[in-house]
């Protein structure tokens, strides 16, 4: 009889992880930062045309279909050398204008981006999991992988050992992967289970210096502890499954310095209509009234946020925090904007098309989720722009249009997420 060979199926929450990902540009890996690689799928210096997406392509087959790096490697190399994109080459840094001689494709940052996103997609995907499962396993246990270079921090989690309630805060920051390479992984566990194993849970886990790091990319300095590398002192689980909560930019140019970006490619077909705008509030309704109005059409009030699915499959969070600015001070909206409400309200929840892109803030670009919509009002076009920024600069941004189609055509750029052309129909 002819040997069966068996090999476990991919977890399907993992490649739900990576293939709900956008597509983001960056010259350096600081470019996309901490929590907005739960979003974002990016490679230093590939750009995000069709380059970026064969490494995408790639990796997700390696996801799905359990390859090994070296097939992932003797696939993907000979493309990439086709293409250019191997060995040393000068290139212009867009945030400096320098040219530099970098790093494109080599065996070393092959294996890099083979490893952390089916690791992180992994740890994403395990994460969804142990939530689902927490009620029945409800400890999680630090593990550490024998490696030639041991990080000493990672051990001292493992040999202590760590064993700590799936919600607590420690796992916030040291939920494994911790750094570049870092095998580490956990176990979920229950209170027989632990006692079987001689575990008990930790009282106080071993704590590391902190030590600072800036960000040379954005300047933006954060304080890690020793053992995590910069850039991994998140969950990347917590990261992909929690909501943004943005908070009122009260004003500036959507997408960023410079207005939304070159607009829509050759080809690109007419943004299809959501169907009638709903009507404006009335010209005395106060700020209070809008807002309640506006967080009714999501479930939600002042005093209890609620969590809306958007057409693409993501959460967008409906509270009072999306009427304050960054401090937490209530936002003054102007009474156009107050009698708006309702159109941005029907953007979110009913849009034409929900776009992901990377606009520039200070500098620095930031990952962005962009509604738009299409409506139609007593014979007239309406269209109405969103765009929700996510990181540390979380905020969102408004444009209300008439019969200026030119305007918001501007402004379709970036990795389409959903569109309604293309929606099924009831």
């Amino acid at each position: 009889m002819a040997a069966v060979t068996l090999k476990p199926l991919p977890a399907q929450e993992a490649i739900d992880y990576f293939r709900g990902k956008g597509l983001a540009e960056s010259f350096a890996w600081q470019d996309v930062w901490q929590e907005e690689h739960a979003r974002a799928f990016t490679v230093a210096k590939a750009g995000t045309g069709d380059l970026l997406n064969d490494i995408r392509q790639a990796v997700d087959q390696g996801l799905a279909d359990g390859t090994t790096f070296e097939q992932f490697k003797s696939g993907l190399q000979p493309l990439l050398e086709t293409r250019g994109w191997w060995g040393k080459q000068k290139m212009v840094d867009p945030l400096t204008g320098e040219e530099r001689l970098v790093q494109l494709g080599s065996p070393r940052r092959l294996r890099t981006i083979f490893d952390t996103n089916l690791r992180t997609a992994h740890a994403a995907g395990a994460w969804q999991r142990i939530q689902e499962t927490k009620s029945a396993l409800p400890y999680l246990l630090y593990h550490h992988t024998a490696q030639n270079h041991p990080r000493r921090e990672h051990q001292a989690w493992a040999s202590q050992p760590v064993c700590l309630p799936v919600d607590d805060p420690w796992w916030q920051v040291h939920y494994p992967p911790n750094g570049w390479g870092c095998k580490c992984f956990v176990t979920q566990l229950n209170k027989r289970m632990m006692d079987r194993r001689g575990v008990a849970e930790t009282e106080r886990p071993i704590k590391f210096p902190p030590k600072g790091y800036t960000n040379p990319r954005t300047g933006e300095v954060i304080t890690v502890e020793q053992g995590i590398d910069p850039g991994w002192g998140y969950n990347v689980g917590e990261a992909y499954m929690r909501p943004i909560t943005p908070k009122r930019r009260p004003g500036g140019p959507i997408g960023g310095e410079g207005g939304g970006g070159p607009g829509p490619g050759p080809g690109l077909p007419p943004l299809p209509s959501a169907g009638p705008a709903p009507e404006l509030l009335p010209e005395t309704v106060t700020q209070e009234a809008a807002e309640a109005a506006f967080l009714a059409d999501f479930g939600a009030t002042h005093a209890k946020a609620a969590v809306f699915t958007d057409a693409a499959g993501e959460p967008f969070v409906a509270g009072a925090d999306l009427f304050t600015d960054a401090g937490g001070k209530p936002v003054n909206l102007t009474a156009a904007d107050r009698r708006s409400l309702p159109l941005v309200s029907a953007a979110i929840r009913n849009p034409s098309e929900i776009r992901w892109g990377w606009p520039t803030r200070g500098g620095a670009q930031i990952l962005a989720r962009l509604y738009l919509a299409r409506l139609q009002h007593a014979g007239t076009v309406v269209d109405v722009a969103v765009e929700v920024t996510a990181g540390s600069l979380a905020d969102w941004f408004w444009v209300i249009s008439r019969d200026d189609q030119v305007l918001i055509d501007q402004l379709r750029a970036g990795e389409l997420a959903y569109s309604a052309a293309a929606a099924p129909s009831d």
